[in-house]
């Protein structure tokens, strides 16, 4: 399986959810109920969902910001705003 290419179609469905103000959000929960739905994940748990938004940190387009109650939260970087620009 191609985890890079569901991170980006991930982070391509996530565009109609963001704004250019930086609100921090949990992505790892948006990115389970993705994976849930996704025939391409076998297991569909939190390990396949952390690994799409590890690698958006990779890329740089996701940026971890703090912890609170066992959630990771991030907001989306100038990069990551300036590739959902991009995209029609």
């Amino acid at each position: 399986m191609d985890f890079k290419k569901h991170a980006l179609i991930f982070f391509e469905k996530y565009k109609r959810h963001t704004s250019e103000n930086n609100i921090e959000n949990n992505f790892e929960h948006d990115s389970l109920n993705y994976v849930r739905k996704e025939n391409d994940f076998k297991y569909k748990d939190d390990v396949d969902a952390g690994v799409l938004v590890m690698i958006l940190e990779e890329l740089e387009y996701l940026k971890f910001t703090n912890r609170h109650n066992e959630k990771r939260y991030h907001i989306i970087t100038e990069k990551g705003f300036e590739f959902l620009s991009k995209i029609p």
